[in-house]
């Protein structure tokens, strides 16, 4: 099995000027969400950036950081006890999310299962480690 990092999500209400910095200071080149249209960085109303996706690679696939607004309610909304969208987590992509799902249940470890809630085709689970970090591994689905 194959487990390496995918992204950083940072949760943060100035969502343009931190997408700007990271741009400006570390030359990071933004990217669009494969289960996401272009320009889908504002709201509904076309104003506010929500959120915003930057490639930390040369492959984009490979690591990202994303950036956006916090959601503090998603957890009710969602019924799940980790929510990755509240300060910041770290994501790590896999090629087998029921084995990484079977070492969590034999560690004791719980996890929130979301499934392909976020994007179509990837799916997802989120968990706690020691520290306290959320963690999600991810497998893009065939």
């Amino acid at each position: 099995m194959t487990v390496r990092l995918h992204h950083v999500w940072i949760g943060t209400t100035e969502v343009r000027q931190m997408r700007d910095f990271y741009q400006q200071i570390l030359g990071l080149e933004p990217i669009v969400h494969p289960g996401r249209a272009a320009g889908n960085e504002t709201d509904s109303s076309g104003g506010e950036i929500r959120s915003a996706l930057l490639a930390a690679a040369e492959d984009p696939d490979e690591l990202q950081v994303h950036f956006g607004v916090p959601d503090h309610n998603l957890v009710f909304a969602r019924e799940q006890m980790v929510n990755p969208k509240s300060l910041a987590h770290v994501a790590y992509r896999c090629d087998d999310i029921e084995e990484i799902k079977s070492r969590l249940r034999s560690a004791n470890v719980p996890f929130a299962d979301f499934g392909e809630w976020a994007v179509k085709g990837w799916y997802q689970i989120y968990f706690f480690d020691p520290a306290g970090t959320i963690v999600e591994v991810q497998q893009v689905l065939p």
